[in-house]
């Protein structure tokens, strides 16, 4: 299997660490003792946190300097992809905030619909939306990407120096 590139990888440790909760998350509904008793309210919490602390500046960093990209192509099938980025983010959006106003009988359906729709779209993003990306764009271009990609993190308080080395191709030399 072909390395992700540079620009990607702070985006796909992202997308490990969701997909670490929706695993928590799915098999902790469906009975799993090793993952405790099912406590919906307490998953909400994990969930609202993982919103607000990763997933819009993840979405956001996704749409502005990826998406923006795709769409700067003249790449019908990017472009689409890019369409298809933002619809899912804004769907995502929408069930996190229709957890707040779940009553106690509704709550675990919802915080399935929100772990499957995550598991869903990470799983579309890390094999066909990154892998076109990689495709079409040329190594120089997506090395600008993800220096971009670090400076709007580390702008905001949400970067980091091992992002920085894994754009700069430094974390895994020789890879």
């Amino acid at each position: 299997m072909p390395r992700r590139a540079d620009a990607l990888i702070p985006l796909s440790w992202d997308h490990h660490a969701t997909l670490m909760v929706v695993r928590t998350i799915l098999r902790t509904l469906d009975g799993d003792a090793r993952f405790g008793q099912p406590c919906p309210d307490r998953m909400r919490e994990m969930v609202n946190h993982l919103w607000e602390e990763k997933l819009q500046g993840h979405f956001d960093d996704e749409e502005s300097v990826f998406g923006t990209a795709a769409r700067a192509t003249r790449d019908d099938t990017l472009i689409d992809m890019a369409a298809r980025l933002a619809q899912e983010h804004a769907a995502i959006a929408a069930a996190v905030l229709r957890l707040e106003r779940a009553s106690p009988d509704e709550l675990a359906a919802r915080l399935e619909t929100v772990a499957n729709l995550l598991d869903q779209h990470v799983r579309w993003e890390e094999r066909t939306f990154f892998p076109a990306l990689e495709r079409s764009l040329p190594e120089s271009t997506l090395q600008d990407l993800g220096i971009q990609l670090v400076g709007r993190r580390t702008k905001q308080g949400r970067g980091s120096t091992r992002e920085g080395l894994a754009v700069r191709g430094e974390l895994f030399p020789g890879s």
